[in-house]
C-alpha cells in the first residue's frame, strides 16, 4: 500500500530527475548557449513551444509508467523474498500485501507521478533555457535542475500526502 502511493512514485521521480532532468537542462542548454536554440527563433518560432513542450509531453507520460514498472517489479520482487526466502505462503503473501490494497492507493502514485514529472520537465527545460556562459553554465543549469527538481519532488511529495491522506 505505502509502496504504491510513496515510495515508487518518490523513488521513480528521484531517478528521473537525476537523468531526464539533468538531460533536458543539458540538452537545451546546449543548444541554447550554442545557438541552435535560435534558430526556431530566426523562423518566428516560440522556441519553448518547439523545444520543449514535445520534451515535456514524452516526460510526463514516461515517468507514470516508469512508476508503473517500479510498482510491478517491487510487488513481484517482495513476493520472490517471502515465498522464497521467508516461507511464506502465497496467500499470506496476497492477504497481507495485495488484498488491503485500493484503487485509491494506486491513482494516489499516479497522481503523484504524474506531478513528479510536471516538476522535473518543468525545472530542467527552465535550467536549460537560462543557460549563459557555455560550457560552464551548462555544467551549472545541469546541477541546477537536478538539485531544484529533487527539492520540489520531496515538497510535493509531502504537500500532496497531506492533502490526499488527512
Amino acid at each position: 500500500m505505502g509502496f504504491w502511493r510513496e515510495l515508487s512514485p518518490l523513488l521513480t521521480a528521484i531517478v528521473m530527475a537525476g537523468y531526464v532532468g539533468a538531460s533536458l537542462a543539458a540538452e537545451i542548454g546546449t543548444m541554447e548557449g550554442g545557438g541552435g536554440a535560435h534558430g526556431p527563433r530566426a523562423a518566428a518560432l516560440n522556441p519553448v513551444r518547439y523545444l520543449g513542450v514535445p520534451r515535456l509531453l514524452g516526460v510526463l507520460i514516461m515517468v507514470p509508467v516508469a512508476t508503473l514498472l517500479g510498482n510491478i517489479f517491487g510487488i513481484y520482487g517482495g513476493y520472490v523474498v517471502c515465498v522464497g526466502l521467508l516461507d511464506l505462503t502465497p496467500q499470506l503473501f496476497y492477504d497481507k500485501m495485495i488484498d488491503p490494497m485500493k484503487v485509491k492507493d494506486i491513482w494516489v502514485g499516479l497522481l503523484k507521478s504524474g506531478t513528479f514529472a510536471c516538476i522535473v520537465g518543468t525545472i530542467g527545460m527552465a535550467q536549460g533555457f537560462q543557460v549563459r556562459g557555455g560550457a560552464e553554465g551548462v555544467g551549472r543549469a545541469t546541477t541546477n535542475a537536478v538539485v531544484y527538481s529533487i527539492i520540489l519532488i520531496i515538497c510535493a511529495d509531502c504537500l500532496l500526502t497531506y492533502l490526499l491522506y488527512f
